[in-house]
């Protein structure tokens, strides 16, 4: 995958004081009773049209990750005037991309749209020095509002694949901000963050050339990620948290099934011949795999999940 914070309402108090008081007296002298002339009425002022009421997005504000690989943060905030989103997604270490945009609704408020956006490359050094270059000021694109997700079609990516963005409330309720996943090539700190290790899969075992790129963990989730420059693969692994929610894959497969190997029920996602998702429990911890997510027909054969699945014990 190439790609791939709030409204204060001000309120104000008046307070009108009033009382008994004596009534003023006329002496001004009596009106003749010849009328005056009149004279032609002036034209009325035209009166000013009413403005549309500015539009609440005070519900969408706050920080989102992508449910895939947590190597996306987008952040959702009130602008001076429309609201403004930006997007940090890492690509190693040493490489992440930023986007800025200002959005709005679209007409039946079912998505939000930006024609602006501003897409920044940043890349450090190994003395952490930071270059950043300015790939493209006009991109365009839109924000498909589904529940608590955002789902990203961005214009401009080589990506054909949306991005889907879930707010993580809880986190977002104790920490003010988002983004527990942590980045690092260090196994031993990728074992410090998730609180285990994982023995990853050999060289032998890797299917279609994949190399390693990083860990990306956080409490109780180990996460490893690999790509062979035009899929990835996700491998993690937990202590609690259901597969299911630990893939964070929320593409509709065709097909579903499950297949046995050396005692383990794996739960298969695909077309029925290559698997995209992958998931497992040997009763201790909780597996899941990814390969190429939603690109169906774009998966795993049984033999190579078989040898990852056998590293991974």
């Amino acid at each position: 995958m190439n790609i791939k914070r709030y409204l204060v309402p001000a309120v104000s108090i008046a307070v009108l004081l009033g009382g008994c008081a004596k009534p003023e007296q006329n002496n001004q002298p009596a009106q003749s009773a010849t009328p005056e002339p009149t004279t032609e009425a002036s034209t009325p002022e035209p009166t000013a049209e009413a403005t549309a009421p500015a539009e609440d997005y005070s519900s969408l504000t706050g920080i989102y990750v992508d449910s895939i690989a947590g190597r996306g943060m987008l952040e959702l905030k009130e602008g001076e005037n429309d609201p403004e989103v930006n997007i940090n997604w890492s690509s190693s270490a040493f490489q992440h991309n930023e986007w800025h945009m200002q959005v709005h609704y679209n007409e039946d408020h079912t998505s939000l749209e930006y024609q602006d956006c501003t897409m920044d490359e940043v890349t450090f050094d190994s003395a952490g020095k930071e270059t950043r270059e300015t790939r493209y000021t006009d991109g365009t694109g839109s924000f498909e509002l589904v529940d608590d997700t955002l789902i990203w079609h961005d214009d401009q990516t080589e990506n054909d694949e949306p991005v889907t963005f879930v707010r993580d409330t809880e986190f977002e309720h104790l920490h003010g901000m988002i983004n527990p996943w942590r980045e690092t090539t260090d196994p031993d700190d990728a074992e410090k963050i998730a609180g285990f290790a994982m023995d990853c899969p050999v060289d032998e075992a890797m299917p279609n050339d994949m190399v390693f790129r990083s860990f990306v963990c956080m409490d109780d989730v180990y996460g490893a990620m690999y790509d062979n420059g035009k899929e990835e693969m996700l491998i993690r692994k937990s202590s609690s948290i259901d597969p299911e929610e630990l893939s964070g894959d929320f593409f509709t497969y065709s097909k579903s099934w499950d297949i046995s190997l050396k005692g383990l029920t794996v739960h298969c996602l695909g077309d029925g011949k290559t698997v995209n998702n992958a998931l497992f429990s040997n009763g201790e911890y909780n597996y899941v795999i990814l390969y190429d997510a939603g690109n169906e027909g774009n998966g795993l054969t049984p033999d190579q999940l078989n040898s990852l699945i056998m590293s991974l014990q």
